[in-house]
């Protein structure tokens, strides 16, 4: 069985032992944010471009804004744990779930049979999703720092490349958009003795 501690003096720490390690537990951000005395906002929904768009926008409009971007297979929630904490230090934090994923949806006319969709899953529609999230919520002019995860990542890249004036920032963890194999250049610098004098 797990027990769960949440020490509110000085700062908030949650943690839990299930057979004897400690694991840190994504879902209790709402105990860290009430332990702290930090208001985040509740999670709302956008009509969006090619559907609806599960949101959560917190903190003060004045202050810069950071955008976490989860990974295809994971939701907004993923990033529970991070975003009181950005809040506290002076964050505005919007986080979102990818059509489909999580609690939004894309729009009725993508719809097969209800599992399958029409709509590609690309990094255009994705850019396209928050583009039109931002513009919706009266963001579009405001600068941010990107923090996306596999997926996520891919997307601010993209992003970035089409709107760089747009981004003071980019995180990437574990990004997708990667090359699969080796470019050339890459595979030729691994050549014994050639490598070594193209690198020098």
């Amino acid at each position: 069985s797990g027990v769960v501690w949440v020490l509110c003096e000085g700062f908030a720490e949650v943690s839990s032992l299930v057979g004897g390690m400690q694991l840190q537990h994504l879902w209790i951000a709402s105990v860290f944010a009430a332990c702290r005395g930090i208001e985040l906002a509740p999670k709302r929904f956008a009509n969006t471009l090619r559907g609806v768009t599960h949101y959560q926008l917190s903190g003060d409009a004045d202050d810069p804004l950071i955008v976490l971007s989860p990974g295809l297979g994971a939701s907004m929630d993923h990033f529970d744990f991070v975003t009181g904490h950005l809040v506290e230090r002076g964050f505005q934090v919007l986080r979102y779930d990818f059509y489909d994923r999580g609690l939004s949806q894309s729009a009725a006319e993508y719809e097969t049979d209800g599992f399958k969709h029409d709509l590609a899953f690309t990094k255009e529609v994705y850019v396209d999703q928050i583009t039109s999230l931002l513009e919706s919520l009266g963001l579009g002019d405001k600068r941010f720092t990107w923090v996306g995860h596999s997926t996520g990542g891919a997307v601010g890249l993209a992003l970035a490349a089409i709107a760089p004036g747009k981004i003071a920032g980019i995180v990437l963890m574990s990004s997708a958009g990667l090359p699969v194999t080796k470019p050339l250049a890459a595979r030729v610098a691994d050549v014994p003795i050639v490598g070594d004098w193209l690198t020098r």
